[in-house]
């Protein structure tokens, strides 16, 4: 069997990105969009959480303040602010530990460094910062800092400093932004949305316990994707699952067909007050069919089958896939469109037979082969309601040509924290593929389940 790409690359770069995610001193942050405050000021306000000696309140508030003229010398205007025109950041100290005995202040400011602080003796300070805007209760941002090393007062103006510098980084890569992002924004059920993971965001997931799925944010407008396992296909009618370019025929079930998918996808447009955002993507897709045995598979759909039994036991297709997609919010409320594009120009190696122009009934019968199938195109739109921030409605639909290839996905998405104050975002998925099978011996509407589950660290 021809080899598809390997994955073993990627993942390694993957797990270096997540590792090094993990430096440094930030051990949470959360910053929603500031584009409708980008020409605010920012300051401080009084320290709050635990007590301390008043002159660490001041070190630490100096230092702050200082961290977040970074902001203040590219969007704060002349003059100084009036009430009302004004973000403030409001620090709270949770946590201060005076060691008896320190270690060295390098090796503490290392381990800090690492997220080991609390495995060496020595002073530490966590210190929570929350964005507040005008106009707004709740916090529109949140950032944890913690440090190890060095004396109360050098590490009060240490974490002032340090936390503000970082708060106001976070701020200035969201002040073009319009919408904040939540954890699954990237993707619907079956579609790509227009938004990408946030850079250092990593997500890993699992569909019907058999396909695994990694993807990590490496710039504002760059994401990298990597699929591998068995992608599980509803096998009722000629139903194509986009989102790998692949489908299955007959009866209704779950087939499966072995895939390893490498991917990126690129921002073309962030999403603006009154205009959507777009992103484009492209996915080398190495399907293999061994899991199949008998049954017949359609890639890309619209009469191109693999022939069953032994051919299709040996099939390895390489697919280009192309997508695009345009995403707008508006309130509760998120709508998407796009299309995506199937092409067989393979330069990987692959084998196969296939069927083509043909019924699934013909399947046993007819065999044609083909070097390279047609290119196909596969539109989609999307809608989901957002009630509760935890809570995600979606609704896609496929529109296919004739109508009974139509089909669709309804879905109930539950995005939680594990804990208070945690980067982890847990992404629970139960949904319904609607579709209708016109071949079978009892035509009519057909239901299958689908379950997901996946983990961000942000």
């Amino acid at each position: 069997m021809p080899q598809g790409p390997r994955p073993l690359p990627l993942l390694v770069a993957c797990c270096a990105l997540l590792t090094g995610c993990a430096f440094g001193n930030v051990r949470e942050r959360e910053i929603g969009a500031l584009g409708p405050y980008r020409d605010l000021a920012v300051r401080t306000i009084p320290v709050g959480g635990m007590p301390a000696p008043g002159e660490m309140n001041e070190e630490l508030q100096a230092g702050l303040q200082r961290g977040l003229e970074t902001w203040n010398k590219v969007h704060a205007p002349p003059g100084p602010p009036t009430p009302g025109t004004v973000m403030e950041v409001q620090p709270e100290i949770l946590e201060i530990n005076v060691a008896g005995g320190s270690a060295p202040d390098p090796v503490a400011a290392a381990a800090s460094q690492l997220g080991l602080g609390r495995a060496v003796p020595a002073n530490r300070v966590s210190l929570l910062l929350l964005l507040r805007v005008p106009g707004t209760s709740d916090p529109i941002g949140e950032l944890l800092w913690e440090s190890a090393g060095g004396s109360l007062s050098e590490m009060a103006s240490y974490a002032g400093q340090g936390a503000g510098d970082a708060l106001a980084k976070e701020m200035l890569a969201r002040r073009d932004q319009w919408v904040t992002r939540r954890a699954a924004d990237e993707r619907f059920l079956l579609t790509p949305s227009a938004r990408l993971l946030d850079p250092g965001e990593l997500v890993l997931s699992n569909d019907e316990v058999l396909l695994f799925h990694i993807g990590v944010g490496v710039t504002p407008w760059l994401e990298l994707n990597l699929s591998a396992g068995g992608l599980p296909l509803p096998a009722a009618g000629a139903i194509p699952i986009v989102g790998h370019g692949a489908g299955g025929v007959g009866g209704a079930g779950i087939l499966l067909l072995g895939a390893v998918d490498v991917g990126a996808r690129f921002r073309l447009l962030e999403e603006g007050p009154w205009w959507p955002g777009i992103a484009v993507g492209y996915d080398l897709l190495d399907a293999f069919a061994a899991a199949l045995g008998g049954a017949g598979i359609f890639f890309a759909g619209n009469g191109i089958a693999g022939v069953g039994g032994a051919a299709v036991a040996g099939a390895n297709v390489q697919l280009n896939v192309f997508t695009v997609a345009a995403s707008k919010r508006v309130g509760p409320f998120d709508f998407n469109a796009g299309a995506f594009v199937f092409d067989n120009h393979h330069f990987l190696p692959q084998s196969a037979g296939f069927a083509a122009g043909i019924t699934t009934g013909q399947l046993a019968t007819a065999t044609y082969s083909l070097d390279r199938m047609p290119t196909v195109v596969v539109p989609f739109a999307a809608a989901q309601a957002t009630p509760w921030p935890w809570l995600h409605i979606i609704q896609e639909i496929f529109p296919r040509t004739p109508v009974t290839d139509t089909f669709g996905s309804t879905a109930l998405r539950l995005v939680v924290g594990p804990f208070a104050l945690s980067p982890l975002r847990l992404k629970f998925d139960a949904a319904v593929i609607e579709a209708y099978d016109s071949e079978g011996p009892r035509p009519g509407p057909v239901f299958l389940p689908w379950f997901g589950a996946g983990i961000y660290i942000l």
